[in-house]
C-alpha cells in the first residue's frame, strides 16, 4: 500500500494463487538488539517474535533453521551459550516454538561485531514448509558510558557527559533524558536563558555537549541518567551520570609550647603542657565522587572500571594534601614519625600527600621560637576531587596569637563591567580569627586590617 504522501508499507503483503490442496505456511520475520556483551537469548521480552502462521491451521509447531548467523554462533539453551559448547550446526534438526524460544546467539568477537542475521521457516502440519524463509536481524548494540561531574553549590557547571560509541555503520544521532536530579536543574545551554530539561527529552548531540546544571544551596550530589540512540533508533544502554560534591576537611586547634610534641588527633601522648582544644578528625566525605571541571579537582567523566557511580561504596577520602608553603620553620609535622616536608612522602608540586588511613598518625614538634602554625590541609576522595575550602591546623603557645583567616570569596561583574566590593555583592568578604571569635560587632573581620597581595590582570581596583 501506498498513501497520499507516497510512503509504502515497508512490508508487502502478499497474494497467494496456489492449486486446490494444502496451503503453505508463512512465518514471522524478526528484529533484536544484541548487548555489548555479544549474547542475546533469542526471547519474546528481547524483541524476537517466533513463530508462523496458516490459514488452514491456527497452530504452527515445527520449524527449521535454513541459514546459520556468519558473524556468532547458536546454540540451543542458556547453558551451552555460557560454556560455548555444542552449537548449532545442522539445518535439518526440527524444532519446536518453545526450542526456538530457549535459542542464545553469541557473538564471535562483541567488540567488533557490525551484526547478522539467520533465517528459519516454518513447517504446518501437513509437512509443508513455508517457500521463503523468514529472516531473524541482529542488530549491534551502541554503547554508552557512565559519567561524573565536580559540583560546588554556588556555581552553574557545564558537564562534559560521556556522548556513547556507535557500531557498525551508524551514528549516534540523539540522547534521552530518562530521569532528573532529585534537586537542582538542568539546562541546555546557559541557564539565563531559561531553556530547562524534562524527562523524556531528546536532545541533539550539540545540546548534549551544552548541558549545565544549577545546584541548589547546600547541594548534597546527586545523578541523573540518559540514553544514547543510534542512527537506527537503536538504544544504548542507559548511562548514569554523577553530579559529586567534593569532600570536606575540618580545622583543628592546639597549644603547643616550644620544645613540646602534640598528637594532633588525641591528647596522649603529648609532652609538657601541650593540648589540642579540637582535634584532627577524619573529614567528611558526602559519598559522592569527583570529577573534572575545577582547578583543583583532577579526573575525567569516564568512571574507573568496577566503580558503580551510583552507589556509595566506591567513592571515599583516600589522601590528605598538605600545603608546604604554609608549614613553619620553626616546627615540624609528623606522621608516623616521618617528618613531612615534600620529599619522602607522596609528594607533589608544592603540595604533599599523606594516605587517609595515616591521618590519625599526626604529630607536631614546636622548636625554639616558634610562635604560631596555621598549617593548611585538605581531603582528596578517590576520583581526585578535593576540597575547595582546605582547612587549617592552628597551633600557637599558651601566650601566643593565631594568625587570621582571609576568606575566598567571588563575584559576578555587572553589565557595566563593574563589580562593588560590598558585603551585598560579596558576603563572605572578610576574615576569621581563633583568637577573636566575635568580633566586633561580629565575626566578619570588620576589625582587622588588610593588605592586597596581588592586583587583577584584566581590571583595576578603585
Amino acid at each position: 500500500a501506498i498513501d497520499n504522501k507516497n510512503f509504502a508499507d515497508p512490508t508487502p503483503g502478499t497474494i497467494r494463487l496456489e492449486k486446490p490442496g494444502n496451503l503453505a505456511p508463512e512465518t514471522n520475520n524478526a528484529a533484536c538488539v544484541v548487548p555489548e556483551n555479544g549474547t542475546l537469548p533469542l526471547t519474546i521480552a528481547n524483541g524476537v517474535n517466533f513463530g508462523g502462521s496458516d490459514p488452514e491451521d491456527p497452530t504452527v509447531n515445527k520449524f527449521e533453521i535454513t541459514e546459520l548467523p556468519k558473524n556468532g554462533q547458536l546454540y540451543a539453551n542458556a547453558t551451552d551459550a555460557a560454556n560455548q559448547t555444542n552449537p548449532i550446526t545442522v539445518l535439518t534438526t526440527q524444532y519446536t516454538l518453545a526450542d526456538l524460544q530457549n535459542l542464545v546467539f553469541v557473538a564471535n568477537d562483541p567488540n567488533t561485531f557490525t551484526g547478522d542475521t539467520f533465517k528459519y521457516k516454518s513447517i504446518d502440519s501437513g509437512n509443508k514448509p513455508d517457500p521463503t524463509p523468514a529472516t531473524v536481524t541482529l542488530k549491534p548494540s551502541p554503547r554508552s558510558s557512565d559519567g561524573f561531574e565536580t559540583i560546588f553549590d554556588d556555581e552553574n557547571t557545564p558537564l562534559n557527559l560521556p556522548v556513547g560509541t556507535p557500531s557498525g555503520n551508524t551514528t549516534i544521532e540523539k540522547y534521552r533524558i530518562e530521569t532528573l536530579p532529585a534537586t537542582g536543574i538542568l539546562y541546555i545551554g546557559d541557564p539565563s536563558l531559561g531553556n530547562t530539561v524534562t524527562a523524556g527529552d531528546e536532545l541533539t548531540p550539540t545540546e548534549l555537549a551544552a548541558l549545565y546544571f544549577d545546584p541548589p544551596i547546600n547541594y548534597g550530589g546527586g545523578s541523573f541518567t540518559y540514553t544514547p540512540i543510534d542512527s537506527n533508533g537503536t538504544d544504548a544502554p542507559t548511562a548514569k551520570f554523577r553530579l559529586n560534591v567534593p569532600p570536606n576537611t575540618d580545622s583543628a586547634q592546639g597549644i603547643v609550647n616550644p620544645g613540646e610534641t602534640i598528637d594532633l588527633d588525641n591528647n596522649t601522648n603529648n609532652t609538657g603542657t601541650a593540648t589540642m582544644s579540637n582535634l584532627v578528625v577524619a573529614g567528611a566525605d558526602p559519598n559522592q565522587v569527583g570529577g573534572s571541571g575545577e582547578d583543583d579537582a583532577v579526573g575525567g567523566t569516564v568512571v574507573p572500571a568496577g566503580v558503580d557511580p551510583l552507589t556509595d561504596g566506591g567513592d571515599r577520602i583516600v589522601f590528605y594534601e598538605f600545603d608546604l608553603v604554609t608549614l613553619p620553620t620553626n616546627g615540624t609535622l609528623f606522621v608516623n614519625g616521618v617528618a613531612i616536608n615534600g620529599s619522602n612522602i607522596l609528594s607533589g608540586g608544592t603540595a604533599t600527600r599523606i594516605l587517609a588511613s595515616d591521618i590519625d598518625k599526626l604529630s607536631f614538634t614546636a622548636a625554639t621560637g616558634f610562635e604560631s602554625a596555621a598549617i593548611e590541609y585538605r581531603a582528596i576522595d578517590t576520583y581526585g576531587a578535593a576540597d575547595r575550602t582546605p582547612a587549617q591546623i592552628l597551633l600557637k603557645p599558651t601566650n601566643g596569637n593565631f594568625p587570621p583567616d582571609t576568606n575566598d570569596v567571588s563575584g559576578l561583574i555587572d553589565v557595566t563591567g563593574k563589580l562593588p566590593l560590598t558585603a551585598a555583592s560579596l558576603p563572605k568578604l572578610g576574615s576569621t580569627d581563633p583568637d577573636d571569635p566575635d568580633g566586633t560587632p561580629a565575626d566578619d573581620g570588620a576589625d582587622r586590617i588588610y593588605k592586597l597581595t596581588e592586583l587583577p590582570l584584566e581590571g583595576i581596583l578603585y
